[in-house]
């Protein structure tokens, strides 16, 4: 029954963290809805030492988004990230590039200031070494590796940038990522595009109305249905909204997003074994999506399950570490167990 999903990698600098964020909210359930899975790298105190994993995720993934800016171009870890994927032989087939405001890399002069920058970072790190025992400074002899790697390509990897064709992201954001849809061959962009202006609206009114103008054009629109329940859900009305997550699972049954939505109703409304198989479902279709099994430990924990819970909270904090709810749901299991220490934690 899983669905074979395709990786969209989005690579930015941490500088840049709410313009990704917002990257994320807009696209993340809708390329969900087509087979696509968007990852990140937040980039936190592990990263270093995580590499490989992130490398990996960056030559498995059908496409990478990168977020390029001043700081994305003077970063250790983005650069050689980017510049490990332009080794590739479908480089140019790959990368979505998305120009932030400021950034200069166009001139022979522009691209010169980054040349520089990495020359400079390499010499440094090269005299450091030189100054310090032998023995000490293994690491930092393949940080300077890599810095070499970053000098020797990063003008030719400008020069390939200016010549692609690329938008900045006031362009993308205008156009609802037109370009995106278009460059990944989705069908109809335009239902796309409209449905990410509706996710933009705040106000939950409006946002019902602009759903149901859509879907008086569209009846057939699973991630509309998708979109329709998880609004009638924040506003706690479960019935409704379990009938517009049902309609957009019979459209679309590999759409992982809404049986985790389906879930979450059935759990508000005390159905907790028909919620643990809608959340399973979703974990079956996208076993990388934190979120569901985040749910499944919620209800394995009220079931007295609390050894399988603890591991589906911990399954969900491996996938993403940076979400607060299955955290919070480990505490809770290991309170449950006297582990007081451990659950402060």
């Amino acid at each position: 029954m899983a669905q074979e999903m395709k990786n969209v990698f989005l690579s930015y600098s941490h500088r840049n963290r709410k313009i990704a964020d917002g990257i994320d909210k807009d696209l993340k359930p809708l390329l969900a809805s087509v087979g696509y899975r968007l990852l990140r790298d937040e980039r936190d105190t592990e990263y270093k030492d995580k590499f490989p994993e992130f490398m990996k995720l960056v030559h498995e993934s059908e496409y990478v988004l990168m977020l390029i800016s001043d700081s994305y171009l003077k970063s250790y870890n983005c650069m050689y990230e980017v510049l490990e994927t332009y080794k590739e032989q479908d480089f140019e087939k790959k990368i979505l590039p998305i120009i932030l405001k400021g950034t200069k890399f166009t001139q022979p002069e522009e691209r010169e200031i980054y040349i520089d920058y990495w020359s400079n970072k390499h010499d440094n790190l090269e005299k450091k070494i030189e100054n310090l025992k032998r023995l000490s400074s293994v690491d930092l002899i393949k940080d300077l590796h890599r810095y070499s790697i970053i000098r020797d390509t990063i003008g030719k990897f400008l020069q390939h940038l200016t010549n692609m064709k690329w938008q900045t992201y006031s362009e993308m954001k205008k156009s609802q990522y037109k370009a995106i849809f278009d460059y990944m061959d989705i069908l109809r962009p335009d239902l796309m595009q409209e449905l990410v202006r509706i996710v933009q609206i705040e106000d939950s009114e409006d946002k019902e109305i602009a759903i149901g103008n859509f879907l008086e054009k569209d009846n057939d629109n699973a991630i509309a249905y998708y979109i329709y329940g998880s609004l009638l859900w924040n506003e706690k009305k479960y019935k409704r909204a379990l009938i517009k997550f049902e309609k957009s699972i019979k459209l679309k049954p590999n759409f992982s997003w809404a049986w985790n939505g389906k879930g979450n109703v059935l759990y508000d409304l005390g159905r907790k074994d028909e919620a643990l198989i809608a959340y399973e479902t979703a974990i079956k279709l996208d076993p990388q999506d934190a979120t569901p099994w985040n749910g499944k430990g919620n209800i394995l924990r009220d079931l007295g399950r609390k050894e399988e819970a603890l591991t589906a909270y911990k399954t969900a904090i491996e996938i993403d570490p940076k979400l607060a709810a299955p955290w919070n749901g480990k505490g809770n299991v290991l309170s449950d167990f006297g582990k007081m220490e451990e659950a402060l934690t």
